[in-house]
């Protein structure tokens, strides 16, 4: 390949390397089972270890109201940050965004 036919290689969209940038994050069964286990997991195990670490730090034992609390924590965890955007993007971001987002549209 010379060095002209680098220029003739299609390049990607700014609007697919947006799409790609907010992906980066979710959770996809496509990826290898390690790296899926780490994302589906690592956000509701959080809280049960911080649970366990404060019941440790108070000389707690863990029984009854205490396994509750954990399970309620990390299944609500998982389910909170299912819907919610990880990222909080200021609104002259958002803005700005949208307005790409209708450019390249209407571009087409």
């Amino acid at each position: 390949m010379s060095s002209t036919e680098f220029n003739n290689i299609p390049s990607t969209t700014t609007e697919d390397q947006w799409r790609a940038r907010e992906r980066s994050g979710e959770v996809s069964a496509s990826e290898p089972v390690w790296v899926f286990a780490t994302k589906s997991l690592l956000y509701p195990v959080i809280p049960a270890i911080t649970l366990l670490i404060c019941l440790l730090a108070w000389d707690e034992p863990l029984y009854g109201p205490y396994i509750l609390v954990g399970v309620i924590a990390f299944l609500g965890v998982a389910d909170l940050l299912d819907s919610i955007a990880l990222r909080i993007t200021p609104a002259s971001a958002m803005a700005l965004r949208c307005l790409v987002d209708i450019t390249l549209r209407w571009a087409r």
